[in-house]
């Protein structure tokens, strides 16, 4: 009854198994962490390439500081606005007002909000005296009040939190309102951190900022998104690559080296021989070859990949901050972007079978073509 649905070359394949089943565990195993580790590592590169990207997509195109030799000071509203509007091509400047602070020891990244940010979708920057703040900030929730260090005068009222979707990029910031953001950071009326710059193009991105660093009358330091995205999708690529490195050819041979020994031993040429002699085809042992590839790599494989998946993707994990950033303070949670993972599993998948699969596949090749004395007298050696 049980070969109405099942074929029969795949229930010898299985009792094949069974009568070594450590040795076959211990093979799934290993391409399991394979898989797990070759899927995880190129997934994690994925996600935050493709989030870094989606992030960095929204940032200003061009930004302008003030260079001094102490350091940036705050810039001249009016007179950087008039000196980007000289340069064609230049669109909207506007001021931004940011910094860093510290609350109770730990470092935040403080943004004033305009006060009325998008109307028209009913969005409010914080009122004078008032916060939003991200969800790592010194553990507050709304009610809370947050008094800054060296500011022990001046106490804001948390009245709201940013979404944990955007914990990559606002995980310790600090949203108030630009009267607040002033004297807080200490820039006076008229002058702003830095200004922000938008184009038409693209492609005029670096253009642009080469005509932009001799518009204005004092010396400034130009950063644009085109370096940004460039120099970030690089750190990426090479931390993949050096985490590629240094377990992937260890764990090929490792598992090369098992699999050679699993599927050449003497009870395997024996039995080979027996089978030959009873008239077993070298198709036939090609099915059983293949059955038992399919029956020990594929759940494996499938079950590394699996986990992989939910290693990177899975909302709201927080181990990439520890790991990979150095996070000492409660780590964010990451909502990451799975956009093309699909094409990255499949070629994980095929590192791990195939090479699995050609070792099989030469091996009933072998047993399938030798003569079936031989291969009985080589297993009762």
């Amino acid at each position: 009854m049980i070969h109405r649905w099942c074929p029969p070359m795949l229930i010898w394949a299985a009792r094949d198994l069974a009568r070594h089943p450590w040795r076959h565990l211990a093979t799934a195993l290993t391409l399991f962490a394979l898989a797990l580790l070759l899927g995880g590592t190129q997934l994690v590169r994925l996600a935050f390439v493709e989030t870094s990207a989606h992030l960095l997509a929204k940032a200003p195109a061009i930004v302008i500081r003030r260079a001094a030799p102490t350091g940036w000071v705050p810039i001249p509203i009016t007179a950087a606005e008039r000196a980007a509007a000289k340069v064609p091509g230049a669109l909207t400047p506007h001021p931004r007002l940011w910094g860093l602070a510290r609350i109770a020891g730990q470092t935040v990244v403080v943004m004033a909000s305009p006060p009325a940010a998008e109307p028209a979708r009913g969005r409010k920057g914080p009122a004078p005296g008032t916060v939003i703040t991200g969800n790592g900030v010194a553990a507050v929730k709304t009610g809370d009040r947050l008094v800054f260090d060296g500011h022990p005068q001046r106490s804001l009222a948390v009245v709201g939190q940013l979404p944990a979707e955007t914990a990559a990029a606002a995980h310790d910031l600090v949203l108030m309102h630009p009267d607040d953001a002033r004297a807080l950071l200490d820039i006076p009326p008229g002058h702003a951190s830095d200004l922000a710059i938008e184009v038409f193009h693209e492609t005029a991105i670096e253009a642009l900022a080469n005509d932009l660093a001799g518009a204005f009358p004092w010396p400034v330091q130009i950063r644009h998104r085109t370096t940004e995205v460039g120099r970030t999708l690089a750190g990426w690529e090479r931390r993949a690559t050096l985490a590629t490195m240094i377990y992937a050819p260890a764990l090929l041979a490792l598992v090369a080296l098992g699999l050679t020994s699993a599927v050449s031993s003497e009870r395997a040429s024996a039995q080979s021989g027996l089978l030959r002699a009873l008239g077993w085809t070298g198709r036939d042992f090609m099915r059983l070859h293949l059955w038992r590839w399919a029956v020990v790599c594929l759940p494996s494989v499938g079950l590394g990949l699996a986990s992989a998946y939910l290693v990177a993707f899975a909302p709201g994990v927080r181990w990439p901050g520890p790991l990979l950033f150095g996070w000492t303070a409660t780590p964010p949670p990451f909502y990451l972007s799975a956009a093309g993972s699909a094409a990255v599993l499949l070629q994980a998948a095929a590192l791990v079978a195939l090479p699995y699969l050609a070792i099989v596949v030469l091996t009933g090749l072998r047993h399938s073509s030798s003569d079936p004395h031989m291969l009985m007298e080589e297993g009762l050696r």
